[in-house]
């Protein structure tokens, strides 16, 4: 939190229930001139409202990492999450990078290698969503239905009739994106499609290309009845 607010201006607190933690942490805000930015309080991190963040970083262990999990995944998506040493077990990280660190435990402990993991809370997107698009000049309806485990969606897009899956579907925090191939008033479609989701609702484009039509168009998805 002190070199956040240190090297790039941003604003943060920091919780643990040992106060000579904090001690140590309020007074390293002090020296680097930050004490306006970066806060530390003695607390039960489970009592504390993390909905405000959109960074949060963690060196906790295994156990707690789980216990803490479902907090995590209530933030809005997008949220980054950074573990230190500590995986979240089945929610698989976004990205995982091992370093040697010359002094990993402190006061002359040695050298030890740090492995470091990144998540970002993924928005829920389970069920169906509704959309129509514009296509040669008829509107057609579309129905995408969607499973979820954690980041990894999968699904089906139903439309004319057809169900086709989403071969190669994703979702990066609140940006969906995928592509899928349907026929469409008799013709073969691809429908590359990528958008943000935003609660009940997806915002964005799907660009069609085809022996008869192609071009893009806005993509505004509904949440449907499961």
């Amino acid at each position: 939190v002190v070199t956040a607010a240190r090297k790039y201006g941003a604003r943060g607190f920091g919780v643990d229930l040992n106060p000579v933690r904090i001690k140590e942490s309020l007074e390293n805000a002090a020296k680097a001139g930050v004490s306006d930015k970066a806060s530390f309080q003695q607390r039960n991190l489970f009592e504390t409202d993390l909905s405000p963040a959109t960074v949060i970083t963690m060196y906790l262990l295994p156990r707690v990492n789980l216990d803490l999990r479902p907090k995590l995944l209530e933030l809005k998506p997008g949220t980054r999450i950074v573990s230190h040493d500590f995986s979240m077990d089945d929610w698989k990280a976004d990205e995982a990078v091992s370093l040697e660190v010359q002094d990993k435990y402190g006061g002359g402990g040695g050298s030890g290698t740090s492995t470091i993991y990144f998540w970002l809370v993924p928005a829920r997107v389970t069920g169906p969503w509704q959309w129509q698009l514009n296509v040669a000049g008829k509107p057609q309806a579309y129905e995408m239905v969607l499973e979820q485990n954690f980041q990894v969606i999968s699904g089906v897009v139903r439309v004319g009739g057809r169900s086709i899956k989403l071969p190669d579907a994703k979702l990066r925090g609140d940006q969906i994106s995928g592509s899928f191939t349907a026929e469409v008033n008799g013709a073969a479609l691809k429908h590359e499609f990528a958008g943000r989701v935003e609660g009940g609702s997806i915002v964005g484009s799907v660009v069609l290309s085809g022996s008869r039509t192609q071009g893009q168009q806005e993509w505004n998805a509904t949440r449907g009845v499961k």
